[in-house]
């Protein structure tokens, strides 16, 4: 018998932590030779793609999964299921099945609607359904620790974390706890969770100067909500330690790079930012790569529309020194 998601997640835990090598079969795959990175389909869905909604069809499909699942007949309710996400992904239609669950709740039985839930999440082979899993146990708020402990390791898996957050929002210690799976996810999934990741503690603060924003994927979707949260520009007109400047590149980094989502345009001040940073450049030890940094920073102020002729002088000064060319 096929190991389901959540055993074969379970068996590819190791000290807390997913091992980095571990992806699952793409029982789900519509077919085409592209492969996606866990997490990746939904988070260019989230992105860049406008929300469609149901069209009627989709609608019965999903009002037939749920009624099934309310009469009690799990293992059919999961079937259905996987049929309706053949043609909607559970990330685009979250809002819509709950919003008819809880419409609709005199009607289906809330004890068997939490039970498919649980029983999707652990039992499921399928991707989406484990996804559906998460979205309907949402809607019970915070539960039992040893169902917590089921959104934890599913949340471990890029593909699932973003759901495995949503939940986390509902329990008592919900920013602790995505604080903590943020720390443990590396690509898409720590993209997701920094997203929503309240910076309530200097600890949290400092993660997200210094390590937030680092992921598997593109820098830049995570750089502005960093740069924001962490409370990066206090920071840089203070008195930085090597630490802090280097977290400060890597976000600048993220910010310069506008391709797949707003940076350095949404900073109000940004010659004045980007000038500081340039001031204290020569107090620190630069790698190639905060040179690299530097060097985009110029390109873009040399550019006509946005022509910031301090900065880029700035720019020259240090990619013009012995240290640069020995780097």
């Amino acid at each position: 018998m096929e190991k389901s998601i959540y055993q074969k997640i379970c068996g590819n835990i190791t000290d807390g932590m997913l091992n980095p090598d571990f992806m699952l079969d793409e029982e789900d795959a519509d077919g085409t030779e592209i492969r996606w990175a866990p997490g990746a389909m939904d988070g260019v869905s989230i992105y860049h793609m406008l929300p469609s909604g149901l069209d009627t069809a989709q609608t019965k499909k999903m009002a037939r999964a749920l009624k099934c699942a309310a009469s009690g007949n799990f293992p059919e309710a999961d079937v259905l299921f996987f049929e309706w996400t053949k043609e909607v992904r559970a990330i685009t239609c979250v809002d819509e099945l709950q919003q008819y669950v809880i419409a609709h709740a005199r009607t289906l039985d809330a004890e068997n609607v939490l039970h498919t839930a649980v029983s999707m999440m652990l039992y499921s082979t399928h991707i989406e359904c484990v996804k559906i899993g998460l979205e309907l146990l949402e809607l019970f708020g915070e539960p039992q620790e040893n169902l917590k402990e089921i959104v934890r390791r599913i949340g471990l898996y890029d593909e699932f974390t973003i759901f495995a957050v949503w939940n986390m929002r509902q329990w008592e210690n919900g920013n602790t706890e995505i604080f903590d799976l943020a720390k443990k996810v590396h690509s898409w999934g720590r993209i997701h969770a920094v997203e929503r990741l309240e910076p309530e503690t200097d600890e949290i603060r400092h993660w997200l100067l210094t390590e937030g924003t680092v992921n598997g994927v593109v820098n830049a979707y995570s750089s502005l909500t960093c740069w924001q949260k962490s409370g990066a520009e206090e920071i840089l007109f203070g008195s930085l330690t090597p630490e802090e400047y280097a977290g400060i590149t890597t976000l600048i980094d993220g910010l310069m790079d506008e391709g797949p989502v707003p940076g350095i345009s949404e900073i109000e001040n940004a010659e004045a930012v980007l000038l500081r940073y340039l001031e204290l450049a020569p107090k620190y030890h630069l790698s190639a790569d905060a040179y690299d940094v530097i060097s985009t920073i110029k390109h873009w102020a040399d550019d006509e529309d946005v022509n910031l002729p301090y900065v880029s002088a700035a720019c020259g000064q240090i990619l013009n020194t012995k240290r640069c060319e020995e780097e």
